[in-house]
């Protein structure tokens, strides 16, 4: 992994600049009225009251996208985190503990450097209902060691593109949706050297449902946002 000082660090699953966590922060109340701020869960502690900041989504305009805070939170131990999605009921905010004791890493963009998603061997043409061959390996292509920090898995979810621009399956990527598939730690690579990885269809049903056309073919390892190059597939 890079050495370099980092200017984006993950807390959770959030990417965030490092200045907004260097940030006082302000009362919780302040962000999401005393009713929010009073439905955090507590049964690890009761939750600081300051020091708070939204690190992903917005409060004024939060959409689709729940708004994420956080803040501080010595009870979990040193330089850890209280992590908190917020969103809207009955017209007031309320709240779900999305971790305590988070402790922020590097970001994704910091982690990767120095490596490549690559196809074993690149998916070509398949018969309609058979599955093309989803083999990929973790390379480090850089010139030093990429030292792991055992928190990083090796799964990597593939999906298809078809010729109109859209994803298919429609499917959302759930974890719960990876039925017997064995994930495994992430381990430290010598430049140069490669590791298998565990790919899998981001729905069961995946190229089993693929109507005979042509497709792009995707492939990311999820904890560090990584693709792999499109691979071209046929499916007749």
């Amino acid at each position: 992994m890079s050495g370099r000082s980092a200017t984006v660090l993950q807390l959770g699953e959030v990417d965030v600049s490092a200045a907004v966590l260097a940030d006082r922060g302000v009362p919780l109340a302040r962000l999401i009225g005393d009713h929010g701020a009073n439905s955090v869960d507590d049964l690890d502690g009761r939750p600081p009251t300051d020091g708070w900041r939204v690190i992903h989504g917005d409060l004024v305009h939060p959409g689709e996208v729940l708004p994420i805070v956080a803040a501080s939170w010595p009870i979990g131990g040193p330089d850890t985190w209280i992590v908190i999605r917020a969103y809207r009921a009955d017209g007031q905010w309320q709240t779900a503990v999305e971790g305590t004791g988070v402790v922020a890493r590097p970001g994704r963009a910091v982690r990767r450097a120095g490596l490549a998603l690559e196809w074993v061997t690149e998916p070509a043409t398949v018969a309609r209902g058979t599955s093309p061959d989803l083999r990929l390996v973790l390379r480090n292509i850089g010139q030093q060691w990429w030292t792991a920090d055992g928190n990083d898995d090796n799964y990597v979810e593939v999906w298809a593109v078809g010729q109109d621009g859209d994803d298919f399956p429609r499917a959302g990527a759930d974890f719960g949706d990876m039925g017997a598939v064995v994930v495994d730690v992430l381990p430290s690579l010598e430049p140069g050297i490669a590791v298998a990885v565990t790919a899998a269809w981001r729905h069961p049903a995946g190229a089993r449902n693929l109507p005979a056309g042509r497709y792009v073919l995707r492939a990311r390892l999820l904890c560090l946002h990584l693709d792999a190059p499109p691979a071209a597939l046929t499916v007749y």
